[in-house]
C-alpha cells in the first residue's frame, strides 16, 4: 500500500506541472512526426540494436536538418510534419 501511495502522490505532482511542458510536447511530437513521414522512419524493418541505431541517428540528423531547411523557406513544421 505504501508503493501506491508514493506512485499516486508522484503522479498528482506530475500533473500538476504538466502543462508547462505543452509546447515541448507538441514539438517532440511535430520531429517525430517529419521523422517518420519525410524521412520514413516508420519504414525500420531492421531486427539489431546496431542496424537500428545507425538508422535512428541519420533519420534524426536528417529530420534536424530537413527542419533547418523549411524553416528558411518560412514553411512551418505542422505543413512538413503533415507530408
Amino acid at each position: 500500500m505504501n508503493i501506491w501511495k508514493k506512485i499516486t502522490k508522484e503522479f498528482i505532482e506530475i500533473l500538476e506541472i504538466w502543462p508547462v511542458f505543452r509546447e515541448l510536447r507538441s514539438n517532440i511530437e511535430l520531429f517525430f512526426n517529419v521523422a517518420k513521414n519525410c524521412i520514413r522512419l516508420n519504414k525500420v524493418h531492421q531486427f539489431t540494436r546496431e542496424s537500428v541505431g545507425k538508422k535512428v541517428i541519420r533519420a534524426f540528423h536528417l529530420t534536424s536538418e530537413l527542419i533547418g531547411t523549411y524553416k528558411l523557406f518560412n514553411i512551418g513544421v505542422r505543413e512538413l510534419a503533415e507530408m
